[in-house]
């Protein structure tokens, strides 16, 4: 491992052991960057503040990777596991570009994009390309966050026992003011739902007017619900859902309060605070 400088977590983390001995936490400060590589002690990993960088190289292995405050997380051909209540890898207005990697925690979200809950701050980015999302109950969820995705598979397992809605049990959570693109052959599957679209009752003003969905060559499956569920009609801002380039969405489009879904698709339909645009197979 190859660190510029090595600190304990300011926040203690739950004490945990396991047949390698006590699990390890480092945190980053403002300037301070660390590499990690393969055979380095499997820790929990954070950043924050300006110039703090956390980069994950091919064959690495993590239990968290968190940044925040303008920090960067890059991470290539790296895999993050671990069963945690909370998401396994959290940008909170930060960047981090993810390639080839793997993400897997079964008890919550694999990915968490956000403004960090703080009205005004600005969003989180994440770019994650070939790569795995898994979670429990979520598989992402981003919350006044923009996430890319490219060519990565975006998946949920049974319902999650962490911090989120208990029943959900989504692909991708969408709770406020995000905006979304899958690209080149991503896959959001759920459970249940592949896609739900809600107000989690927390979610800070940040800098994005309303949620934008944008599917392009990529599929949404629900493997026993819908394909895009919206909940709390009146309490999200609208949201806008393109599927272009042979997007399929299945096994359906529903909303929860009560309202029916067109039957059949249209090039552009509204309904609450859902606008679709057209121009693919939704089946």
């Amino acid at each position: 491992m190859k660190i510029a400088v090595r600190r304990s977590l300011a926040l203690a983390l739950a004490a945990a052991v396991s047949a390698a001995g006590p699990l390890q936490a480092r945190s980053l400060n403002p300037g301070e960057s660390a590499t990690v590589n393969p055979g380095d002690p499997v820790d929990h990993w954070s950043a924050s503040g300006t110039g703090a960088v956390l980069a994950f190289m091919p064959g690495s292995t993590g239990l968290s990777a968190d940044v925040a405050d303008v920090a960067v997380l890059d991470m290539t051909g790296a895999t993050v596991t671990a069963s945690e209540t909370f998401t396994i890898a959290y940008v909170a207005s930060a960047s981090a570009n993810i390639t080839t990697s793997t993400f897997s925690n079964d008890r919550a979200a694999a990915l968490a994009v956000t403004n960090g809950n703080t009205s005004g701050s600005p969003a989180g980015v994440a770019v994650v390309t070939d790569s795995t999302l898994s979670g429990g109950g979520v598989g992402a969820y981003p919350q006044d966050g923009i996430l890319y995705v490219s060519n990565t598979r975006i998946e949920s397992t049974g319902t999650g026992t962490g911090l989120l809605p208990s029943d959900l049990a989504t692909g991708l959570a969408v709770f406020a003011n995000s905006t979304i693109r899958a690209t080149n052959g991503s896959t959001i599957i759920g459970d249940q739902n592949g896609v739900v679209v809600m107000d989690d009752g927390v979610a800070a003003g940040g800098t994005i007017a309303d949620n934008t969905i944008a599917l392009d060559g990529s599929h949404v499956t629900g493997r026993t619900g819908s394909g895009i569920v919206a909940r709390g009609i009146n309490l999200i801002d609208s949201t806008t859902v393109t599927v272009a380039n042979g997007s399929t969405v299945t096994v359906s489009v529903a909303r929860e309060d009560g309202d029916a879904a067109p039957s059949r698709p249209l090039h552009t339909f509204f309904f609450g605070p859902l606008e679709w645009q057209h121009a693919g197979a939704i089946s």
